[in-house]
């Protein structure tokens, strides 16, 4: 081997230069667009949205005006592990996970706001939304006069 290869093999594997040239790709956010289905009812909206192997405590659920985001946000925390490989050497790593998305949908009617609840289960967050009462479909009888 030469020793310009022999150099970039040690600056490789030294702690610093392994280090930053794995972080991003250890490190690299996880990029996340769950299936989601909206079915409207005439009292209210039931949002289902598919997102197993998550934890419950880091979603929200929003509504401004007649826009729903539902978002996820999580991040573990850097885990440093170093083991003595032999006399003077050592091999480090750092290990962060971080996913996030966020869906919104426009809903064509008023809502309840204080009425929305989302329960997560099975691997699927359900989100109910009642509409309010002026939103919910009326049927009008139409009268026949005589002639």
């Amino acid at each position: 081997m030469s020793s310009n290869l022999i150099s970039l093999v040690n600056d490789f594997m030294m702690e610093d230069s392994f280090a930053s040239f794995m972080r991003p790709v250890v490190s690299r956010p996880t990029v996340m667009a769950p299936a989601m289905n909206l079915q409207e009812y005439d009292d209210k909206y039931v949002l289902k949205l598919k997102a197993p192997d998550l934890d419950a405590e880091h979603f929200s659920v929003e509504i401004n005006d007649k826009v729903l985001t539902i978002s996820y946000q999580s991040s573990d925390e850097v885990v440093n592990e170093s083991n003595e490989a032999g006399k003077g050497e050592y091999l480090k790593y750092e290990w962060s996970t971080y996913q996030k998305f966020s869906r919104s949908v426009i809903l064509s009617k008023s809502v309840d706001k204080e009425s929305i609840e989302a329960e997560y289960e099975k691997g699927v967050l359900i989100v109910d939304v009642k509409k309010t009462f002026e939103a919910q479909p009326k049927k009008i009888s139409v009268k026949v006069k005589s002639k």
